[in-house]
């Protein structure tokens, strides 16, 4: 059984040493980790070009075809049973891909795998994430049902099914890999912190925010296209609306405006069981954890 890592880099010297010690550290052996540069800039490749371990396969772009043409490319050479996904400033705790082998080995029916991940650096904030697939899918109206850092998923089903990085979708195309993946198999996470998640100002997350609600308002209206009309009909703003739920700041609009966001997230529950796209008790699940339980 070979597991495939794929760390896409992108002038990536300052990090790359611990990112790539910590998947070298892996208490399971049986691994290729492919590293795709796109077009670095900086010493990422001479760093990289020091480690002289056979199962380090690098590819170097002549140019930059940002990370979904990273992404595809290794997903096009990978030869692993298993496709693991790590970025090029995390780093993996020593038995994560091997914790993860033996859920999916166990578990049959689950073709994605994520982890819980705690933040390093600027803060400690812990990520946690569902175990179930019904409330797992749920969090897609709300962000990526899956930490992509801690993906471990089936390697037969970007084949069987074709799946690829999406650029229509930029800066936000792991939402839309997920969301897609969340529709051919199931999803579950080992509640254990089993990545690390470097939190620092360069983070795509910071830089790219616009860009990034305009490719997840994307995803979702693929999405819950059934909706559409009928939600957008009762309230127009409804992605913003939906969006600033994310945010920490939240709790404070929504204590302050209390009986409007009830009545908004009864009418998804309401029209979610008239046409249903998730599953209701994942639905309201999911709901009810991330709302009305704020005092």
């Amino acid at each position: 059984m070979l597991v495939s890592v794929i760390i896409p880099l992108f002038n990536s010297s300052i990090f790359i040493k611990q990112t790539l010690n910590s998947v070298l550290k892996q208490t399971f052996k049986n691994i290729e980790i492919i590293l795709i540069d796109d077009f670095s800039t900086d010493n990422t490749l001479k760093i990289v070009k020091q480690y002289t371990n056979t199962n380090i396969e690098l590819h170097n772009n002549k140019y930059s075809k940002g990370i979904v043409g990273a992404m595809n490319t290794a997903f096009e050479i990978t030869k692993g049973d298993f496709v693991a996904l790590l970025d090029h400033d995390d780093i993996a705790v020593s038995t994560r891909i091997e914790e993860q082998i033996k859920f999916l080995t166990n578990n049959k029916s689950i073709g994605v795998c994520g982890t819980w991940m705690q933040e390093f650096e600027k803060r400690n904030k812990i990520w946690k994430y569902y175990t179930n697939h019904n409330e797992i899918q749920a969090c897609i109206l709300f962000h990526s049902p899956i930490a992509n850092p801690t993906a471990m998923f089936r390697t037969e089903l970007i084949h069987k099914y074709h799946l690829k990085y999406d650029d229509n979708y930029e800066y936000a195309q792991d939402n839309q890999f997920w969301a897609k993946m969340s529709l051919i198999t199931k999803f579950s996470n080992i509640p254990k912190i089993l990545t690390f998640y470097r939190k620092h100002l360069k983070n795509a997350s910071k830089i790219y925010k616009v860009s990034q609600f305009e490719s997840w308002k994307k995803t979702l209206s693929w999405y819950i296209k059934p909706w559409l009309n009928e939600i957008l009909n009762k309230y127009p703003d409804f992605f913003k609306i939906l969006y600033s739920v994310k945010y920490t700041e939240f709790r404070e609009i929504y204590l302050e405006s209390q009986k409007f966001y009830i009545e908004f997230f009864k009418n998804i529950i309401s029209i979610n069981n008239r046409i249903p796209i998730f599953d209701s008790c994942g639905l309201k699940t999911v709901i009810e954890d991330k709302i009305f339980s704020i005092k």
